[in-house]
């Protein structure tokens, strides 16, 4: 006998069964949801609350951070669903760095908008560190905006750290350290956390490690663009090899600064008076003695730190900045007496 056919619901039979009950019922399926969902993203977690939260978003910061924060802070009730409206709203690679005023009074979606926009407190300081900058260089620009006094992160103890502090874009706020141990801390943290992988990368011992901290310094110095600085970082070795002093003027003008270091007095090291240090047989003077320095003498950013962990083998011994910025490179030191005379002059 043929195979019963499965009952079929005409539009009546559907009229029908969708009662005004039901209805209701289909209709709180869908919309509890939504309530929810908008309970969540709109409603704060205490509207009446006035307690002012200070929140930092420090730059390059991932937003799965900033909400676990925030959750953290009580200012959000899950970091989940702040995470998935940043998302959803296309705003979680666009929150500004910054110090912002915030509380329990606002909403999840008031919140993303906010640092989308980078209503950050005005009072917030903005600091620039540039690549290259020393230990004194970082404390005449904390004091020239206001945030320490001048020479008080110039301590023997913070010296021996040179190398260490990060530069980078910081946000600090009036009052916010003032004895400097809090700015070391962040600046320091920086580097932990933006170059220590790169040891672990690279498989670097500490001695190993350190030595490419040295020679990313000294690349600050000389010159500017990640390929020189890879040629560079090989002529240093290339130098080394050859049993060759480096004779870098840098070094030996952050030896003649370094005794001023060491009593909290600033001193440019680009202005010192190195025809005197070269003459001296101190640890910096990288004219009478091989080898490098005993520490690094600026602090530099991941470019020059990634080019002195690639040196490029090349057979060149010498290099020279132009007048025009250009580096030019020679292999004999008569190839480099002529490039001197060429492109200096003398």
């Amino acid at each position: 006998m043929p195979a019963e056919k499965s009952p079929t619901i005409g539009i009546e039979q559907l009229i029908t069964w969708v009662r005004p009950g039901r209805t209701q019922v289909i209709a709180l399926v869908i919309l509890l949801p939504l309530l929810w969902l908008g309970w969540q993203f709109f409603w704060p977690v205490n509207r009446k609350a006035d307690t002012i939260v200070k929140f930092t978003i420090e730059r390059g910061e991932s937003s799965r951070a900033v909400a676990e924060q925030l959750a953290q802070s009580g200012v959000v009730r899950s970091s989940f669903w702040f995470l998935f409206y940043s998302r959803i709203t296309f705003r979680t690679e666009n929150f500004q760095a910054g110090r912002y005023a915030i509380g329990q009074n606002q909403s999840i979606a008031n919140l993303t908008k906010q640092f989308a926009d980078g209503r950050a407190e005005s009072s917030d300081i903005s600091v620039f560190i540039p690549e290259g900058s020393n230990l004194a260089d970082i404390d005449k620009i904390l004091a020239q905006v206001g945030l320490i006094r001048l020479g008080t992160l110039l301590t023997p103890e913070n010296l021996k750290l040179e190398g260490h502090f990060f530069p980078d874009t910081y946000y600090f706020w009036p009052g916010f350290d003032d004895n400097g141990l809090e700015i070391k801390n962040k600046l320091l943290a920086t580097f932990a956390e933006k170059v220590a992988p790169l040891q672990t990368w690279y498989a670097l011992s500490e001695t190993e490690f350190r030595e490419k901290l040295i020679v990313a310094s000294l690349l600050e110095k000389e010159v500017r663009h990640l390929e020189e600085m890879r040629l560079v970082a090989g002529i240093m070795y290339n130098r080394l090899k050859k049993g060759m002093p480096l004779q870098i003027d840098a070094t030996v003008g952050y030896g003649v600064c370094l005794p001023k270091f060491e009593k909290g007095i600033y001193c440019d090291v680009s202005q010192a008076n190195i025809i005197k240090g070269i003459s001296d047989n101190g640890p910096y003077s990288t004219y009478k003695r091989k080898g490098f320095p005993p520490g690094p003498i600026t602090n530099p950013g991941l470019q020059a730190i990634v080019a002195a962990m690639n040196p490029l083998k090349t057979d060149y011994y010498y290099y020279l900045s132009a007048r025009d910025g250009r580096t030019i490179f020679s292999k004999t030191g008569a190839e480099h007496e002529a490039n001197r005379r060429k492109y200096l002059g003398h």
